[in-house]
């Protein structure tokens, strides 16, 4: 899904590997179908366990004259930029989005003939067009205040999908996706 956030990560011959067992037993291609995406469990919670803190408010800002380099090429120009300090982080308040977006995290595996792997995704809750599990993963983010659109607010957010990944937790996963895939292959007998 396009507008949804993934990451994924490779398995050679997974399709290969379920054709063959579900020619043998469906039963072990479901059950390996389900150690994969279990193998994903840890990264999700640490996904989770940064969606539980609360981001900083918005402290204080500054016009401040900068460089702007712009990505179409253009010339570089000096313009006056608004920037934000972090404040201090309160308690309370409604973590609805957030909880929205953790129970959103899921591990998926794909198996098609142009693309093979788990992924860990999330496509997230949606306000209109807007797929708020993007937005609250930008460094920071303006919103309407209650809704009225002449009165704007700039929020911190929260990089919550890809912070917390670290090639620790990876190589984990892929240990364990090693580690299921072998366990099919020698129940199945080879």
């Amino acid at each position: 899904m396009a507008d949804g956030l993934e990451f994924d990560v490779e398995t050679p011959r997974l399709k290969e590997v379920i054709d063959r067992l579900k020619g043998i037993s469906p039963k072990l291609a479901t059950n390996l179908r389900r150690e994969l995406r279990n193998a994903g469990e840890e990264i999700i919670a640490a996904q989770r366990k940064e969606l539980s803190k609360r981001p900083p408010r918005v402290g204080s800002s500054e016009r401040k004259l900068r460089l702007i380099t712009p990505k179409n090429g253009d010339r570089p120009y000096f313009a006056f930029r608004r920037t934000y300090q972090p404040g201090d982080t309160r308690e309370g308040g409604v973590s609805n989005l957030r909880d929205q977006i953790a129970a959103g995290l899921r591990t998926r595996v794909v198996t098609t003939s142009r693309r093979e792997g788990v992924e860990i995704k999330t496509s997230g809750p949606r306000v209109g067009a807007t797929n708020m599990a993007r937005v609250w993963q930008a460094k920071q983010f303006r919103h309407p205040v209650f809704g009225d659109t002449s009165r704007w607010a700039v929020q911190f957010g929260q990089p919550y999908f890809f912070g917390p990944v670290t090639d620790e937790l990876r190589d984990r996963m892929r240990q364990r996706i090693i580690r299921a895939v072998d366990d099919a292959l020698t129940a199945a007998g080879g």
